[in-house]
């Protein structure tokens, strides 16, 4: 019980950054993931951005209007609004 409130905490704001290595369909190099307050910073193609945390019915959703971030579990849905949908997993800590 304690560990899932700790995840709770560093998602909703307040702790230490953390990165999290996501492999995505459709993407050679992995996506690097750093959770910080509530927002989210992505470094694919080798450029970083944040996106700020969004409603969301289920996990958590991060969006700038173009770009979506959306996870639940070890899973993600990451849009780049290009019209793909990558499916992504959690492939290591950093």
């Amino acid at each position: 019980m304690q560990s899932v409130l700790i995840v709770a905490v560093l998602l909703a704001g307040g702790g230490p950054a953390t990165d999290t290595i996501y492999s995505c369909t459709d993407m050679a190099d992995p996506l690097m993931v750093r959770f910080q307050d509530a927002s989210v910073q992505l470094r694919g193609d080798r450029q970083w951005m944040t996106l700020p945390q969004a409603r969301s019915g289920s996990g958590a959703r991060f969006t700038d209007g173009t770009v979506l971030f959306w996870i639940k579990g070890s899973n993600a849905r990451y849009e780049t609004g290009d019209g793909v949908i990558r499916k992504c997993h959690v492939t290591g800590r950093g």
